[in-house]
């Protein structure tokens, strides 16, 4: 995405398979429980033989909506799934980002996922406000994340 970026990452072990998290998260309309950055789904990722689709959404940054984005939807079963923002759409002028899911399985039926998200925001003098006004932020925001949908799955 760039150099110069504001990431998240955080990790959680959930009592639950891969597949079983995956195919949690990849249901945004039920996702979104855990993810509050996701404000309404419009276009749920209905993926292919090859574990590709396409996401469409709006969301929301420390309370401010954003617009509807597009994003590319990328699984490896049942390893990782990744949204990535669609070239050519227009948020793409403002900002990129990727999100991702990975899985390790611990055995027992115990999963160690990792989450991470990554805005690259244009021009790059933005990104530097971006970061003192997005970066603490978004880490609190990805632990709570990851610890509602962990609190979500095993219920």
């Amino acid at each position: 995405l760039g150099d110069s970026m504001v990431h998240a990452e955080a990790e959680i072990h959930v009592e639950r398979s891969p597949e079983q998290i995956l195919r949690w998260v990849v249901d945004l309309d039920r996702y979104k429980r855990a993810d509050q950055k996701i404000t309404k789904v419009i276009d749920r990722p209905v993926l292919d033989a090859t574990g590709r689709g396409v996401a469409r959404y709006r969301g929301q940054l420390r309370g401010l909506p954003t617009p509807v984005d597009t994003n590319l939807v990328s699984l490896k079963e049942w390893e990782s799934l990744t949204f990535r923002g669609a070239p050519g759409v227009w948020t793409r002028r403002f900002v990129d980002f990727a999100g991702t899911f990975e899985c390790t399985t611990c055995g027992d039926g115990w999963t160690l996922l990792r989450h991470s998200e990554t805005f690259a925001f244009h021009p790059a003098s933005v990104e530097r406000l971006a970061a003192v006004l997005l970066g603490p932020w978004l880490q609190r925001e990805i632990e709570t994340e990851v610890q509602r949908l962990k609190e979500l799955i095993e219920s």
